[in-house]
């Protein structure tokens, strides 16, 4: 009566991200022996990012002679930032009826789907006037984590001074 033991935890996307939303990651467990595959182990999450709504159980099926168990989650963006999430695995048995060794995978997945935030906009000049022409003004714009620098932000003004020709 040897309880069968996790001998690998692998996640198809370690970092869910913005570009993940409606995608499906999966969960992969491989066990030492073969299982009963009418008792599906239990994976938990250390940061809930199931109930957030990050992950939603899509289906579960074993492989491999009952010795892998593919948990598929539904992906969604919640606008949240967890670092470090990790899998735990449980309440899987054995073709004996041996409840398996409760295992732990630290630091398996990585969720940054909250969106950046802009925390200041600085302009050099803010008051435009005849004596300003054909001069520059520069437009800072501070975010609140580090941005992507081949992607521009796109700046609207609220009056049309762009088509107007003042700028």
């Amino acid at each position: 009566n040897t309880a069968p033991s996790v001998t690998s935890v692998v996640v198809s996307d370690l970092t869910l991200t913005d570009a993940d939303d409606g995608s499906q990651m999966t969960v992969t467990v491989t066990y030492d022996e073969a299982m009963d595959n009418l008792a599906d182990p239990t994976l938990t999450f250390t940061s809930d990012i199931v109930t957030s709504g990050t992950l939603t159980f899509n289906s579960g099926a074993w492989s491999l002679g009952d010795t892998v168990y593919t948990a598929t989650y539904d992906v969604g963006d919640v606008d949240e930032e967890v670092l470090d999430v990790d899998v735990d695995v449980s309440l899987a048995q054995d073709v004996a009826g041996n409840v398996q060794n409760a295992f732990n995978e630290a630091d398996a997945i990585d969720v940054d789907t909250l969106n950046p935030s802009v925390t200041s906009v600085a302009v050099s000049d803010s008051t435009l006037t005849d004596a300003d022409a054909l001069s520059q003004i520069t437009v800072t714009i501070t975010y609140d984590e580090a941005m992507d620098n081949s992607a521009d932000p796109t700046l609207t003004f609220t009056s049309d001074i762009v088509t107007s020709g003042t700028l």
